[in-house]
């Protein structure tokens, strides 16, 4: 990635993990609701993909994880 690409990238980040900590003040009972949070979540892993951070691969995997949660609970299984 380019050196432009990679700020854009960084500052995405930033702002994606500042929603998610909003998204914890959301009771559970609506983030199990909408397919925001999941996104959300995919998101972060998304990016942190492209960034080739592999210090938060932990994190990643763990956000993946509730990602398919989250949206299983969406999305009919025959989608």
């Amino acid at each position: 990635a380019t050196t432009t690409t990679t700020k854009k990238l960084s500052s995405s980040l930033t702002f994606l993990l500042e929603a998610d900590q909003v998204w914890e003040n959301i009771s559970p009972q609506w983030r199990n609701k909408v397919d925001n949070y999941g996104l959300l979540q995919l998101d972060i892993s998304w990016a942190y993909l492209k960034l080739e951070s592999l210090d938060n691969l932990s994190d990643a995997t763990r956000r993946l994880e509730l990602a398919e949660i989250v949206l299983r609970k969406q999305v009919h299984s025959n989608f």
